[in-house]
């Protein structure tokens, strides 16, 4: 499993994202990522950041040759937009649903989401959670 999070710092317009890759209930890897520059990631806020932190988690997936990925995600979006459930309307959604499907064209890896509740304690998302607040420089 992969569990992704995203957040937005106001002040210093940044959105972060955070992704924790979680064998047998192990922290394997994770990753901060940023971004102060991307107009359209930053006026998304916090779900600029879930998007960051999700193509960020495909790319490490693929680079390490995973062949099942189920991402676990705290916002709808993440999945309904690369399920097809929702419409991607914006630029930005719609390059984030090509990146999905080129993902899963290039790599044959089956890719599932699982949607946890946010801020409920659970372990790995609050910890991804907290990665992405500090990729934005907040906490």
């Amino acid at each position: 499993s992969i569990f992704v999070d995203g957040s937005f710092g106001k002040e210093q317009q940044v959105v972060g994202g955070a992704f924790i890759h979680v064998k047998n209930e192990q922290i394997i890897f994770e990753q901060k990522v940023r971004d102060d520059r991307h107009l359209e990631l930053i006026k998304l806020q916090n779900v600029g950041g879930e998007l960051l932190a999700t193509i960020y988690a495909l790319k490490y997936a693929q680079a390490k040759g995973m062949t099942e990925v189920v991402i676990c995600h705290d916002y709808q979006g993440i999945a309904s937009w690369a399920d097809g459930s929702w419409q991607a309307k914006t630029p930005v959604t719609k390059r984030y649903v090509a990146f999905v499907q080129k993902f899963k064209a290039e790599t044959q890896a089956k890719l599932k989401f699982y949607k946890v509740a946010a801020h409920t304690g659970i372990r790995f998302n609050e910890r991804a959670d907290q990665l992405a607040k500090e990729a934005c420089g907040l906490k």
